[in-house]
């Protein structure tokens, strides 16, 4: 990368903005450290909006309020903020020691892994015992009780 951008003709200056900030920062020379600088400023991480899928494995009202969904990916705890709402409160607590998926404002270290989301959602993952019941080679809710074979035969008559 110091090659490409020290190249003659290549960049020069380079400047970082943070999410939401208006005034232009001060530039930086691109010299022999710009790798560390590139380095110091992506480990310090990001935020995106997204998904994070895991268990509900903690509520905590003590010391601030928030709860902990494991992330299925990464396997780390996220801290989820647990809004004051009562509708919060009950979801939440309704749903401890199940899959859940936390749909918000996450916030990532560096190195990509989740450490807090601002919730805007939360759902249930736990599979519903009453939906439709497929077998292999039945397509639920078009064919009823019908074997599959017959249904195909059918339609192709």
């Amino acid at each position: 990368m110091r090659r490409f951008l020290s190249a003659r003709g290549g960049l020069v200056k380079v400047a970082f903005f943070t999410n939401g900030s208006t005034a232009a920062p001060p530039a930086v020379e691109i010299d022999d450290h710009i790798g560390d600088q590139v380095d110091r400023v992506l480990l310090a991480g990001y935020e995106d909006t997204g998904t994070i899928e895991g268990v509900l494995g903690a509520i905590q009202t003590h010391r601030g309020r928030y709860f902990t969904v494991w992330d299925d990916v990464s396997g780390a705890p996220v801290r989820c903020r647990l809004h004051d709402e009562k509708w919060w409160r009950h979801q939440v607590t309704s749903l401890l020691e199940s899959r859940v998926a936390v749909h918000g404002r996450i916030r990532h270290f560096g190195n990509g892994t989740p450490r807090s989301v601002e919730p805007e959602q939360i759902v249930d993952l736990a599979p519903a015992g009453d939906g439709p019941k497929a077998t292999f080679g039945s397509i639920p809710d078009i064919i009823g009780n019908e074997d599959a074979v017959e249904y195909i035969r059918r339609v192709r008559q």
